[in-house]
């Protein structure tokens, strides 16, 4: 299953391995019984968990300063926790008393997997993401994708036990399965040529200008060397590629490591910016040549909230649409990270005497406006939030685009590079619109609304480019009703447990 998903899948053409990854369970725990069927799904958890994600452990590390030790310990109860679904799925099969039964566990899964509280949340059909099947979660999501594989395992399963004696072959279960999987192969390729003839006659275009420093901001002592760089870049951008209608800086570009905007009740940041450059040359430098753009502009900002009284209050994540004409909107991010960002879970007195007191100190927005390029409608995301399914669908709604400025230097060159890339891929389908991705370390480009990405130079390196944009809005499947398919999965899982238990009790009463 590791070797399904980035960087090994896509990149190497062995995506389509996941098609068999659930096979090794099935035959080790079906009916082992709970107890063993348990230890058997836990183990093969978090043996996954601890290969797909090993950069979580870079990740606290880097967020915390702790100790190497106490942030060994710390990954080592993520692992614990987030094995806990797959000891579940094992639990469960263990159980399992006829070989057609397995076919009860798909819906099981695809709730656990679902709404099991994950700190990076993906689906096991997400490997797909960069095949033509991607094409179908506009209908039930990226969980459609996992139930289509777990029942391509089952029905293998079933026929391999069958061949071996156990039971007849199941050609009910194997023409159904196939006739699924023809069908979501021709959907798919419908629905793609069918969108690409939309937006290649579409008139609506946007040239958007994309800049990623690369810039630690680890380093960053005052921001105003970071925003200087920026602008340079810019400024250069804008004399090679006249014409630009947005222009995207990452995830805390506009004062990278330290508030460098103040988020007033009553004041734009034009106005706010303008009173601290009174005072701050560099900052009026920086200001000026802001306005002087000429070319809407989205950034990426470090904020401090203030009260009518100027007082600071709340500390935010920000991203900031300034235009030339002075009009500005904001942004505050509404899903912080789990550990980074939100440690409000942690007593005061545990964060100092560890040293976590530097981080998770964010306040959470509380709305997501629209703004508008010209007639363009569009919606913010900042890093996190665009792998979030029951954010980004809501976010898209009545949006013809999505802006999302991330910050992934975190985690190093590791996988959660084209991990992240890939599950922001699927958010795109499923609502099937079109996402700016602009992020510190790259890669950043566009996800158009046939999920196609296209992007700049690679990773790591700093990039200045533009790309063309099809601003798209519509209403799938999956916004409509699909995205409650894992809840109906839920249901049909409990209702057949219930059923289960029912049986059991008259069994014993008959007994």
């Amino acid at each position: 299953m590791v070797l399904s998903f980035p960087r090994y899948g896509s990149e190497l053409g062995i995506e389509h391995l996941i098609w068999i990854t659930p096979l090794p369970l099935l035959f080790a725990a079906t009916g082992v019984g709970a107890r063993q069927g348990f230890f058997l799904g836990w183990i093969a958890g978090l043996t996954l968990e601890a290969a797909g994600f090993s950069w979580i452990l870079l990740a606290i590390r880097t967020f915390s300063s702790l100790p190497p030790i106490f942030a060994s310990l710390l990954f080592a109860v993520w692992l614990w926790m987030s094995a806990l679904p797959w000891g579940l799925l094992g639990c469960v099969l263990g159980k399992i008393r006829r070989p057609a039964a397995v076919l009860w566990v798909i819906p099981f899964w695809v709730a656990l997997e679902h709404y099991f509280p994950r700190l990076f949340p993906w689906h096991v059909g997400g490997a797909l993401w960069n095949t033509s099947l991607a094409h179908c979660v506009d209908l039930l999501g990226a969980s459609g994708l996992t139930a289509l594989v777990f029942l391509v395992s089952a029905a293998l399963y079933l026929s391999i036990e069958s061949w071996r004696g156990r039971r007849l072959l199941p050609w009910g279960t194997l023409l159904a399965t196939i006739a699924l999987v023809i069908a979501a192969f021709v959907y798919a390729g419908l629905r793609r040529s069918s969108l690409e003839e939309r937006l290649a006659a579409s008139d609506a275009r946007l040239r958007v200008g994309f800049v990623q420093g690369a810039i630690d901001p680890r380093t960053s002592t005052s921001g105003i060397d970071e925003v200087r760089w920026y602008l340079d870049a810019t400024e250069d951008l804008i004399r090679r590629e006249p014409g630009l209608d947005l222009i995207v800086w990452p995830e805390g570009a506009f004062g990278i490591g330290v508030p460098f905007l103040v988020d007033h009740p009553k004041l734009s940041p034009w106005t706010i910016l303008a009173q601290e450059s009174a005072r701050d040359p560099e900052k009026r430098e920086a200001l000026a040549r802001l306005r002087g753009l000429g070319v809407p502009i989205v950034v990426g900002a470090a904020a401090v909230a203030v009260d009518a009284s100027g007082r600071p209050t709340d500390r935010y994540n920000v991203s900031v649409y300034l235009r030339p004409d002075g009009a500005t909107s904001i942004y505050r991010k509404n899903w912080r990270m789990p550990f980074g960002e939100n440690l409000s879970w942690i007593p005061d007195w545990v964060r100092s005497q560890f040293g976590l007191t530097h981080v998770g100190g964010l306040t959470a927005g509380r709305e997501n406006p629209v703004f508008h390029l010209g007639e363009r409608p569009f919606r913010n995301l900042i890093c996190y939030e665009a792998v979030l399914p029951y954010y980004v669908r809501p976010s898209a709604d009545g949006a013809e685009l999505l802006v999302n400025i991330t910050e992934d230097i975190w985690y190093g060159d590791t996988a959660h590079v084209p991990q992240h890339l890939s599950v922001l891929v699927l958010r795109s389908i499923e609502s099937r619109v079109p996402i700016v991705r602009v992020t510190n370390v790259g890669p950043s480009g566009i996800v158009d609304a046939t999920g196609e990405f296209r992007a700049g130079s690679g990773t790591f390196e700093p990039a200045a480019f533009a790309l063309d944009l099809v601003p798209y809005e519509t209403r799938t499947l999956y916004e409509i009703g699909g995205f409650a398919f894992p809840a109906l999965a839920g249901l049909i899982a409990v209702g057949r447990f219930a059923i289960f238990l029912i049986r059991r009790t008259d069994s014993r009463h008959a007994t």
